[in-house]
């Protein structure tokens, strides 16, 4: 009688198996840590889709309506165009950073912002339903809330 060996790819089946098991176990915690952080995260800040609107203008370079309701930030374009960026403070999050057209509007409903202008002279600025001073023609910022 010979020696018998046992079959080498046995194990590594086994390990196989069980590598899979444990990697589909801790996919299961991760996604149910994740399930439980969405659902009981309250944002503080809504997203940029929910806090600007923007009016292009009509055929004729005329503007659209004005929006109901004063809002903590209005922006119209009176010149040719603007380079405008929104964002929260210290720049955690921004709401909008582009170029705007004249008569194009937007309007942003958080409490607290910065905003930057350039140039300045192209832009009508309201915070909280009162104009803001322009600038000459140069960039020019703004906060608004606290």
């Amino acid at each position: 009688m010979g020696r018998h060996r046992p079959d080498p790819r046995g194990h590594a089946r086994i390990l196989i198996a069980v590598a899979a098991v444990v990697l589909a176990l801790a996919l299961l915690i991760v996604g149910g840590i994740a399930l439980f952080g969405a659902l009981t995260n309250q944002s503080a800040i809504p997203g940029p889709s929910a806090t600007a609107v923007t009016k292009a203008p009509q055929s004729g370079g005329a503007s659209t309506t004005e929006p109901a309701g004063v809002h903590a930030l209005f922006i119209r374009v009176t010149g040719a165009s603007a380079s405008v960026y929104v964002s929260t403070p210290g720049n955690t999050q921004t709401l909008f950073k582009g170029t705007l057209n004249h008569g194009e509007v937007r309007y942003f409903d958080l409490p607290e912002m910065v905003v930057v202008v350039d140039p300045a002279q192209n832009v009508d600025v309201q915070i909280h339903g009162k104009t803001v001073s322009k600038g000459k023609s140069a960039k020019q910022s703004w906060s608004v809330g606290a």
